[in-house]
């Protein structure tokens, strides 16, 4: 039974099976986690950026690339589209080559550490 679970999970998804996770806990940390996603700092804690990130030059299939990885987040909901505020930290992102030719668009967050 545990091996068919295994083959039916698809990452990202935990935020859709609330209800499953209802049945496992009533922990109001546990469910806003999932729910949310969110990260959340101590009080008094918030990180405070000095300096912006280092502007990256992409050539222009970078760009497609990150524009059609980034559409393919929005679409599937794992991000939104903000407007900026006083205060936000801003993480730069860059590309690399995944083993099946396709790419990962991975978001720098080394500063935020």
């Amino acid at each position: 039974m545990l091996s068919h679970l295994v083959l039916k999970f698809k990452a990202g998804c935990v935020k859709n099976h609330i209800d499953n996770w209802r049945s496992v806990t009533t922990d109001p940390v546990i469910l806003d986690a999932i729910k949310h996603n969110h990260i959340e700092f101590e009080s008094g804690c918030r990180p405070a950026q000095t300096t912006k990130p280092r502007q990256i030059t992409f050539s222009s299939g970078e760009k497609e690339i990150i524009t059609a990885e980034i559409t393919k987040l929005l679409s599937k909901g794992v991000t939104e589209l903000t407007n900026p505020l006083n205060g936000d930290f801003l993480s730069a992102i860059f590309v690399r080559p995944k083993k099946d030719a396709s790419y990962r668009v991975i978001l720098n967050v080394k500063p935020l550490n």
